[in-house]
């Protein structure tokens, strides 16, 4: 293809063509290109092999839907396109970051292959006889799965693909994104990271840095039973009132001195002794885990809590996990019925409904939340879910999430305050007695929701 920009004359009419950043093909690659804007796409590629080629891009942020499509065609220098919505920059609060993907599908005489093709590699679930996940990962060149783009082997040691690491609210304890996921979750909150390879590489030595750093700055000691995000609000609702205005909010409860609030990246509240892996979930080869797991619990005093889909937790897995020295898991259960699971996830649920009554059995504290998704998820489902964990053990925590539209999924309204009145009223009589509500910014709205919310549940329930 001609590198030349006026071939893309008309990209002039693009909002974003003053935000340039130049991109560069590396030599003899193929596949995903990833550059700034528009303009970028006439000479990310290089020159047209003698072969013809097509040319998609797309220009993108997770704030909004709509795409950008260029269908660039020809060899020897040819080439056309369809002119970009002009409208696109307007959805995005950042436009400096929308990126361009150029997906290159290369035909010549000899073959026609499929350049973006899923890489699998030796299923670990597969293994031990099961069924693999939901677990496409994009990467910059191709899709593969979760565990061959998040995952590896360098230097003899594992790395895990990290996507940040801060002390979170309100869980109240430092949390790791991890970047792939083996569960393809249409609501995914966090998609931009768990079903798009992104982040830093790190080892378990290199967690086990920051675990030793975050250890200094601990201001609330829990004892193991409380090494999970329900009982963070024990302690604090990280209103930051005390800090900002010199008092207690309504809700406080008053248990910490003023001294133990400190300020994260997401507000205001104590820093607990707990580590917790978050984001994506690779569970399913559990040896990076069960290596930080071991480093932490020798050379610091924190827990080490995993926050699963529960898919890659077979037994043999919850078996290394415990020898490891995990402590606790926040079991994130999508759905009761195998179908909506199903379409959910893109995985079964089979398995993971048996795992609160295996997870206690190893003696490991456990948490288990479940989103409010009107139309899918609601009171039956999650009374369902509700009466599985009492079998089990009536004390196990259980936090009802109002569900928020995002990524595949923004089409789907979030609960109503009664909504979630009624699925806690439901939960509770089922025979859990640690139920609470979560994410109450999505169905509290006003003073008269709140004193609504007062008057129908306790404090503790939310």
């Amino acid at each position: 293809m001609n590198r030349d920009p006026g071939h893309f004359r008309e990209f002039s009419a693009c909002l974003a063509r003053e935000h340039r950043h130049n991109a560069i093909r590396m030599a003899g690659e193929s596949g995903v290109r990833r550059a700034g804007t528009p303009v970028a796409a006439s000479r990310t590629l290089g020159p047209a092999l003698s072969a013809s080629c097509t040319i998609f891009a797309a220009g993108c942020n997770f704030k909004f839907r709509e795409r950008v499509r260029l269908a660039a065609t020809g060899g020897n220098g040819a080439c056309r396109f369809i002119r970009p919505c002009p409208r696109l920059p307007h959805r995005s609060p950042e436009p400096a970051r929308m990126r361009i993907l150029c997906a290159v599908h290369y035909q010549n005489i000899h073959h026609n292959e499929e350049i973006h093709r899923m890489v699998k590699m030796d299923c670990r679930l597969k293994e031990q006889g099961f069924s693999p996940g939901s677990c496409a990962v994009r990467t910059q060149r191709e899709k593969l799965t979760a565990c061959t783009a998040a995952l590896r082997e360098s230097g003899g040691k594992l790395e895990r693909l990290i996507h940040a690491l801060h002390l979170s609210r309100p869980e109240n304890y430092f949390s790791i994104y991890q970047s792939g996921c083996n569960m393809s979750c249409r609501k995914c909150h966090s998609w931009q990271f768990s079903q798009i390879a992104d982040g830093t590489w790190m080892s378990p030595e290199v967690v086990l840095g920051f675990a030793l750093a975050y250890e200094k700055g601990v201001t609330l000691w829990e004892p193991r039973q409380k090494a999970t995000a329900w009982h963070a609000q024990e302690s604090c609702r990280c209103c930051g009132a005390c800090v900002l205005y010199g008092e207690r909010s309504m809700l406080c409860p008053a248990v910490l001195p003023r001294e133990s609030i400190v300020l994260s990246p997401q507000g205001h509240g104590p820093a607990r002794n707990i580590l917790a892996f978050t984001g994506g979930d690779v569970m399913c080869r559990p040896e990076f885990y069960g290596r930080c797991a071991s480093l932490v619990k020798e050379k610091t005093r924190l827990w080490v809590l995993l926050e699963t889909n529960g898919f890659g937790l077979t037994a043999q897995n919850l078996d290394y996990l415990r020898d490891s020295g995990v402590d606790a898991f926040w079991l994130d259960i999508k759905a009761f019925d195998p179908d909506k699971h199903k379409w959910l996830t893109g995985c079964d649920n089979d398995r993971i409904l048996g795992l609160p009554e295996q997870i206690l059995a190893r003696g490991f504290v456990l948490e288990v939340l479940s989103l409010y998704i009107p139309g899918l998820v609601e009171a039956d489902q999650l009374t369902e879910i509700a009466r599985m964990l009492a079998r089990s053990d009536p004390k196990i925590p259980f936090t009802i999430l109002a569900f928020f539209p995002e990524y595949k999924m923004r089409d789907f309204r979030p609960p109503s305050l009664t909504e979630m009145v009624k699925a806690y009223e439901q939960v509770t009589a089922a025979g859990l007695t640690s139920v609470r509500l979560g994410n109450l910014g999505q169905f509290v709205r006003t003073d008269e929701d709140l004193r609504y919310l007062l008057a129908s549940l306790d404090g503790n329930a939310f």
